[in-house]
């Protein structure tokens, strides 16, 4: 008896695969990038403000967990993927993703936490914003 042929399932599920990553990609092909340092303890606060600029869509559960994250990063230039987040920004849905880089410094027992923003350019450049009002009252 001879066996089924199947190929055509695996030739689907990679077509499928492929819009996926398509998909997937398109949100950020042409993102911008905004980026910042911060000290370990200034995040919380700056995500609770960013927040505001969102119509929907980033919770106080979603900065808790990004605090946690960068808390169990423990090693010196360790770059983390922090997650991709789906916004309502000026009525319109919006993916951001957001990537931390930490620097310890030893003798200080201090840790900076340098923060990526990338999504599309209208948000990015409302998240500049609100990074140099930051700026501007932390004296950076």
């Amino acid at each position: 008896m001879r066996m089924p042929d199947f190929s055509f399932v695996l030739w689907g599920l990679l077509l499928l695969a492929a819009v996926v990553v398509m998909v997937i990609k398109k949100d950020f092909r042409d993102a911008a990038v905004a980026t910042m340092n911060f000290n370990s303890e200034d995040v919380p606060p700056f995500f609770c403000r960013l927040s505001a600029i969102f119509d929907s869509g980033f919770k106080v559960s979603d900065v808790h967990a990004i605090q946690s994250m960068i808390d169990q990063m423990n090693e010196d230039n360790e770059v983390r993927e922090l997650g991709c987040y789906t916004v309502r920004f000026r009525g319109k849905k919006i993916r951001i993703r957001i990537r931390a880089e930490i620097h310890l410094d030893h003798e200080e027992n201090s840790k900076e936490v340098v923060l990526f923003f990338s999504g599309q350019p209208e948000l990015v450049q409302a998240i500049n914003r609100v990074m140099r009002k930051c700026a501007e009252e932390y004296e950076m």
